[in-house]
């Protein structure tokens, strides 16, 4: 028994034309002119994304600082508390050492 062999394209649809379908019959100042128009909203709408995803960086990093000086102050008091209580410690020490005598 034979299987046939399609002689289709390996890839993408043969009916569907490309870019270059969609200018065809058009005169080379037309294509042009469609071209460029073309580019200009592509580079608006690149230029639109750029600065969303720059405004939301700026918010991120805002927040980020938020959080490091919370934080920072936090280490700070803590250092405090810790440095309290070891001085608390050595003076209890202090205090058993001098009963135990």
């Amino acid at each position: 028994m034979a299987t046939a062999i399609s002689m289709a394209p390996l890839h993408g649809n043969p009916k569907k034309r490309g870019r270059k379908g969609s200018f065809a019959g058009l005169p080379e100042e037309e294509k042009k002119k469609r071209f460029l128009e073309r580019n200009r909203k592509a580079a608006q709408k690149c230029r639109e994304k750029k600065k969303v995803v720059i405004e939301q960086l700026k918010s991120d990093a805002d927040v980020a600082q938020k959080i490091f000086e919370d934080l920072d102050l936090e280490v700070k008091r803590l250092r405090t508390v810790n440095e309290h209580l070891y001085h608390l410690k050595e003076e209890h020490q202090a205090t058993q050492h001098t009963r135990g005598m």
